[in-house]
């Protein structure tokens, strides 16, 4: 039977085949094989598993572009897809508020009809807000709600930039970010039932937000079982050639593809000449500290005696990720931060051993008898070289195949075995909760901590959105130049007065401070500059009292003093001003007091 595939303008004429068990909807923007991510593979696994066992699964996703209904049946047989409509906006402000609102919208189209006895969702960019709101209300009194701990933006954006200064300003600072991560938030509070697929996932986010009560289901994430599933043989290729280090991962600081490259030089230096081979799946990511891609900082950066062994193969399809787990001779995956980590579920059911990062959920999938080969990675490469070069190389230093663990059954099977009881935990957790589902008074609400910090920076950032923002930037002069790779941004909120506070870690620089007050034409009106040392003392300031001396306009820009107030009148996007405080290379915070507006 061909699925149900249906979107508000075209709906399909083909019904729901009558089945017993619960009727679940998934939500997912992620659709496996259009596109591919954690969280939609974990809900194709999940689809899976569940119809396996008589109930009736629905998806409600937004329409992929490269969306093709005979691939989608290849992989999802007879569940019906529910599409909801892109809103008409796509940029500007707020594309994952509306989003999340036409989740709502479409819900309540499909609802008379599939009557869902379960709604479950992700975190990750807070789709089922609405959603969580009306059935606050009661509008839903048959459907129960579910929100799956998959790695939330304020973790993943926080690890990814790093505590290093970067290029360019922290995307947090966007108002259309502040508003997603109070978004996400929120759902947290709200959601009667929570879903997390460890015990330290779950943690870090309850601490965060303060969330007082302790009660939560761990279920860990699935494997494909048409590709991964550890009951299989799953034996490993015997190629003899050379050993291979594999990773799987999008090239982010998140995923640490540059702390296993920086120990693949320490590992091939100790086994040179035989250095084994360097596999990177996974797309190219922009970074923060590099002010650049992954692939373009490190392409002039690799040794060339080693860039021939290194090889970055960039997204490919689930089956070749398999084909290259059953030929890798170790999978590393030295993440900073991980929730999970099915690539690494991934590659335990195929017997393929692996090198992981301590105090994520990586190590927690491991589990503690497999603990030796979890190392930390953020203070030293060292352990993450030798702990992978032990799994390349004998005790006489010499090579061993790719294959050499399928030879050692031990440990192959150890990891498969390991594998099989990940998977029957995660399939026993998932159909005990919906054995439960009736006694809704077993599982008292995971959440009940104060709404009000969530819902307050929501509001405030959707008033940003509205209102408009701006972008104050201050140059430091160089040996008489000023660049962007010198310089500090700060975004503010238009029409209305703010006070920025910038900190200066490197001071003043040489003189003079340029200080780009806007990045759009208007009116700007300033009404203090000032400059105060590491112990709170005013150095330097510029205001209505001494007439803004010190401060000099870069231009033909229109200024006059009204009202003990600096009126700067932009005509360009580039308004600038030199400032004539003390030069230092004392740290120092500079506080600057200013309304941007329209002409």
């Amino acid at each position: 039977m061909t699925p149900s595939v249906r979107s508000s303008a075209q709906e399909s004429s083909l019904h729901f085949v009558p089945m017993s068990g619960k009727r679940i909807l998934i939500v997912t923007r992620e659709l496996v094989p259009f596109h591919y991510g954690g969280i939609g593979t974990q809900f194709k696994s999940l689809a899976a598993l569940l119809t396996r066992h008589g109930h009736r699964v629905s998806l409600l996703s937004r329409r992929p572009e490269n969306f093709g209904e005979t691939l989608y049946r290849s992989h999802y047989g007879e569940t019906p897809l529910f599409f909801v409509d892109v809103p008409p906006i796509q940029t500007g402000p707020p594309q994952h508020f509306f989003y999340a609102a036409e989740v709502a919208r479409r819900f309540d189209e499909i609802y008379p009809e599939i009557r869902p006895d379960l709604v479950i969702f992700a975190d990750f960019n807070a789709e089922g807000l609405f959603l969580l709101l009306r059935s606050g209300t009661g509008a839903y009194d048959d459907t129960e709600f579910l929100l799956t701990i998959n790695g939330m933006n304020h973790e993943v954006i926080s690890v990814r930039e790093g505590d290093r200064p970067g290029i360019s300003p922290s995307i947090t600072e966007l108002p259309d970010v502040r508003s997603l991560l109070a978004m996400e938030d929120l759902c947290v509070h709200l959601a009667p039932r929570i879903v997390s697929p460890t015990v330290c996932a779950w943690e870090e986010v309850r601490r965060r937000l303060g969330i007082r009560k302790t009660s939560f289901l761990v279920i860990p994430n699935l494997v494909d079982p048409d590709l991964f599933h550890p009951e299989g043989e799953g034996m490993r290729e015997e190629l003899h050639q050379e050993p291979l280090i594999l990773f799987v991962g999008r090239l982010d600081r998140m995923k640490g593809a540059d702390l296993l490259l920086k120990a693949y030089f320490e590992i091939a230096e100790q086994m040179h000449p035989a250095i084994p081979r360097l596999i990177f799946i996974g797309r190219d990511c922009y970074w923060n500290e590099y002010g650049s891609t992954f692939l373009e900082y490190w392409w002039n950066r690799i040794p060339e005696k080693y860039a021939g062994a290194i090889s970055f193969l960039g997204q490919v399809s689930h089956d070749s990720i398999r084909d290259y787990l059953k030929k890798a001779t170790v999978a590393v995956f030295p993440s900073r931060w991980e929730p999970f980590g099915i690539v690494c579920l991934e590659a335990l059911s195929m017997g393929c051993p692996v090198v992981v990062s301590r105090g994520t959920g990586l190590e927690e999938l491991l589990g503690p008898a497999l603990s030796e080969f979890a190392v930390p990675v953020t203070e030293d490469i060292h352990p993450l070289a030798q702990k992978t070069l032990s799994l390349l190389t004998i005790e006489k230093g010499t090579s061993r195949a790719p294959g050499f663990h399928s030879g050692n059954s031990g440990l192959s099977e150890q990891l498969r075995e390991r594998a099989r009881e990940v998977v029957r935990r995660a399939e026993t957790g998932w159909l005990d909760l919906l054995r439960d589902l009736d006694r809704k008074d077993r599982m008292e609400s995971p959440v009940t901590g104060p709404v009000c910090g969530p819902l307050r920076r929501l509001l405030t950032s959707l008033e940003e959105q509205w209102r408009g923002t701006c972008c104050l930037q201050i140059y430091f002069c160089r040996k008489g130049h000023y660049s962007e790779m010198d310089s500090l941004r700060r975004s503010y909120i238009r029409s209305r007065w703010t006070t920025l506070k910038l900190s200066l870690p490197l001071g003043t620089g040489d003189r003079y401070l340029r200080l780009d007050p806007s990045d759009k034409p208007g009116v700007i009106l300033i009404r203090e500059i000032a400059v105060q040392d590491e112990r709170g003392s005013v150095i330097w300031r510029a205001d209505g009292g001494n007439a803004f001396q010190g401060c000099r306009i870069v231009g033909e820009e229109t200024v006059t003093i009204r009202d003990a107030c600096l009126v700067l009148l932009a005509h360009t996007d580039d308004p600038q001003m030199l400032l004539d405080c003390p030069v230092t290379d004392r740290p120092v915070e500079m506080r600057v007091t200013l309304f941007a507006g329209d002409d």
